[in-house]
């Protein structure tokens, strides 16, 4: 088989496969580690396969490939077989995923957990956002630690497993040190804003989780594996939305969310234009 390209999510994968199969193109899906390659059996094939994974890399979320699985209707279709029968829980989650993703979400995990046995207090003291800030400055950890605390497991939950399959996808794809950097980045700024805009008293994973965000939504045209079906994206924006309008309570840290978004955003924004350049 000749390999065409490579995405982390076969269902977006499988779209692509569609809309070649209507341009009578037969692509194939396989896996290899933990990606999902695309292939096709013929030579002849290949150049224009390869020609139309860069244009579906730059959109993949377009009304066309969304509807080419609609429009098929041919009784040869490939498939893949989506599931993971056999695979042991514990197997899935280290190859989805890397050691800083691994090791970020045990470090959250168990301040999480801590908090839940009456050490909330004491962690909040040691790890929250700056206040005053003139007397913690050199407290320079508290402007990164508001995002690995916890109180509700609600919260702690929802927040780790974006971290997991955000943070997996990054750095399988691009790399541990990308993803410590918008770790970091997307800590420091959401919690910076904040911490400015509205004061101290935050916590949780958000910010950076959509900081991961935004920079798959934007990065996804230079690392194609990273792409997302458009309604995690749409889910996401749209708790965003509904923060700011006030319909999730006033805890929300709304403009943490939103400084994440934007940091991670940027980041991808340069990543893309790296590339292009």
């Amino acid at each position: 088989m000749n390999l065409v390209g490579r995405l982390n999510d076969p269902r977006i994968a499988q779209s692509f496969v569609d809309y070649m199969a209507l341009k009578n193109v037969q692509c194939h899906i396989a896996t290899q580690d933990q990606y999902f390659v695309i292939g096709v059996e013929n030579n002849s094939d290949l150049d224009a396969a390869r020609a139309e994974f860069e244009m579906f890399a730059e959109n993949p979320s377009h009304a066309r490939y969304r509807s080419a699985s609609w429009e098929r209707t041919d009784s040869s279709r490939v498939q893949f077989n989506y599931g993971s029968s056999g695979t042991p829980l514990l197997h899935q989650l280290w190859v989805q995923a890397g050691p800083v993703t691994l090791v970020i979400l045990a470090v959250t995990l168990i301040i999480g957990l801590l908090s839940q046995i009456g050490l909330a207090q004491d962690l909040f003291s040691m790890l929250h956002f700056p206040a005053p800030f003139d007397q913690q400055v050199s407290q320079i950890w508290r402007l990164f630690t508001p995002a690995i605390m916890h109180f509700a497991l609600a919260h702690l939950l929802f927040n780790l497993v974006w971290w997991w399959y955000l943070g997996g996808r990054i750095e399988r794809e691009v790399g541990a040190g990308k993803l410590i950097t918008l770790f970091l980045a997307g800590a420091l700024l959401s919690n910076g804003l904040q911490g400015v805009v509205v004061g101290p008293n935050f916590l949780g994973l958000s910010g950076v989780v959509y900081a991961l965000l935004g920079y798959v939504a934007v990065a996804h045209r230079r690392y194609p594996a990273l792409a997302l079906p458009p309604a995690y994206i749409g889910f996401m924006l749209v708790w965003l939305g509904l923060g700011f309008a006030g319909l999730l309570g006033s805890h929300i840290a709304n403009f943490a969310h939103l400084g994440g978004l934007l940091v991670g955003a940027v980041q991808g924004f340069i990543d893309t234009r790296q590339k292009q350049s």
